[in-house]
């Protein structure tokens, strides 16, 4: 209830600040306790064009989801202060961070081209996929017909790719997409990121990344990129992590699919399976939040010590996340649970605690 209304509190506020103009009350809610209220101010800015705001807020986002969402607004408002900023952290952290490499796409120029190249020569994947999204249908070019898909398996693979990533969103495309079946993995990455930009309102694309992916495993870090992007791909990810398949995992991570922690957090510790729990673990660290603290810190003292490694990792990342509210619930937690834990858990919660 109480954070129900601090939610309305919120609304009236950045509705006040909207009416006069003012981005004051944004500011404060930007580096508030509460996520979402953080979040809403910061699409708010953006709109409002504040980026002087947004830059200052950069430095001090209280978790990495915000400081994503600022570094991408940032580039969709095409901010030249901040370009070399966001250019720094883009090749700093590559694919920890796609938020900073897709930002740079948003920019569009030629210097934006060249960085995001010279990301993808480094084998950074969210550069590739930027530089695919990038590209715009072409006048006289995007508009195939049912008659001309039926001939496409006559072109050469380069000339298929480049189909792939031209054609126009109409109903012939989005149908040829769905049914082509690729007989190569240069083709199938194509597929991909075309279906990847397409609007499947009910996650028919993702379902159908996820198939070519399981067909053609060697471009698997593409396939993974294309599936993070797609249109409402959650289902598809939550599925695939059920069935414990790596390209679930991956996905998570990308994304950092909020949606898909609950079945990450049983993948990785309820039923662990030696294959895919590091996948899990990796996912976990990009994903985790109030749902993970919740869920293992009252049990701290009876997580496996050769699980420990991770829970700490985790559960330390899910500390920077998670609203103060739940960070407290989950220092008490620990704090009771490893009263009588041996040594091993008791040092692993102290660390969990000292980071936070």
């Amino acid at each position: 209830m109480k954070r129900f209304i601090l939610s309305v509190v919120s609304v009236w506020a950045m509705s006040a600040a909207a009416f006069g103009g003012d981005t004051s009350e944004y500011v404060k809610l930007l580096s508030g306790a509460d996520e979402r209220a953080a979040d809403d101010a910061r699409m708010r800015l953006e709109k409002l064009g504040a980026e002087k705001e947004l830059i200052g807020a950069l430095d001090n986002a209280k978790s990495a989801r915000l400081r994503d969402g600022i570094i991408y607004s940032l580039g969709k408002m095409k901010s030249a202060a901040a370009y070399s900023r966001i250019a720094e952290i883009a090749h700093r952290e590559g694919d920890a961070c796609p938020a900073a490499v897709l930002a740079l796409a948003e920019y569009a120029t030629p210097q934006s081209e060249k960085d995001l190249r010279a990301l993808a020569a480094k084998n950074c994947a969210a550069a590739k996929t930027a530089l695919w999204l990038q590209t715009r249908p072409q006048p006289g070019f995007e508009e195939f017909d049912e008659a001309f898909f039926a001939d496409f398996d006559s072109l050469d693979d380069r000339r298929k790719a480049r189909i792939f990533r031209v054609a126009a969103e109409n109903e012939a495309f989005k149908k040829f997409a769905m049914q082509y079946r690729p007989k190569n993995e240069r083709v199938a990455a194509a597929q991909s990121f075309a279906l990847a930009r397409l609007d499947f309102k009910n996650g028919e694309g993702a379902e159908k990344i996820a198939r070519l992916a399981e067909e053609f495993p060697k471009h698997f870090e593409e396939l993974a990129l294309a599936l993070a992007t797609a249109r409402n791909p959650e289902k598809t990810i939550i599925g695939l992590v059920k069935e414990r398949k790596r390209l679930g995992a991956r996905a998570a991570q990308i994304r950092r699919c909020s949606e898909a922690e609950a079945a990450l957090l049983e993948a990785r510790f309820e039923s662990p399976n030696s294959k895919f729990d590091k996948f899990a673990a990796d996912a976990l660290q990009n994903c985790a939040s109030d749902k993970t603290l919740e869920k293992l810190c009252p049990r701290f003292a009876q997580i496996k010590n050769s699980d420990l490694p991770d829970a700490v990792k985790i559960l330390s990342d899910a500390m920077k996340r998670a609203s103060d509210a739940a960070k407290n619930s989950a220092a008490d937690a620990l704090k009771k649970s490893f009263q009588n834990a041996d040594e091993a858990h008791r040092k692993a919660a102290e660390r969990i605690l000292a980071q936070n």
